[in-house]
Formats: C-alpha cells, structure tokens, sequence
C-alpha cells in the first residue's frame, strides 16, 4: 500500500488513486454479476441444479438431498464419496 501523506479526513483529493482500485473493482464485478445473472434467468441459460446461483433461488434442496444421502450412509454403514 502506498501511505498517505496526511490525514483525508473524506476528501477525494486528499487521495491518492491507488486506494479507488479496490472499490472499482468491487463495483464493476457487481454490474457485471448483475448483467450475467439476468441474461442467464432470462434466456434460461442454466438447467437442473446449476440455476441455484441465480438471485431468487435457494440451494436448500440439494442441500437437503446431499443430507439424505449421507444420512442413508451412515445408516447403512456404507462408503460415501461426494464429488463437488
């Protein structure tokens, strides 16, 4: 980080342009995120549990499965492998 000469006390041009990155980032990957995940909703881009991503959605049923299945497992006394 490059230090800064003195208090900013808020104002921009107290600052040096080093320390916008971060929140320029921040912002661009929030509009971009925005932009894909609408286009993705609207043309219906993602299918089976791959939509989970979108805003809306929940991961609740596969999460839900994944337990039953570990669950029949350890009743069963069984080997279970999860491939993520």
């Amino acid at each position: 980080m490059i230090p800064k000469p003195y208090d900013w006390d808020g104002v921009l041009t107290n600052t040096r342009p080093i320390a916008l990155i971060e929140t320029a980032r921040k912002i661009l990957s929030k509009i971009l995120s925005d932009h894909i995940s609408m286009a993705c909703s609207k043309f219906n881009v993602l299918q089976g549990d791959n939509f989970l991503v979108l805003k809306g959605t929940s991961t609740q049923s596969p999460v839900f499965a994944v337990g039953l299945v570990i669950e029949d497992a350890i009743e069963k006394n069984r080997e279970l492998w999860l491939v993520l």
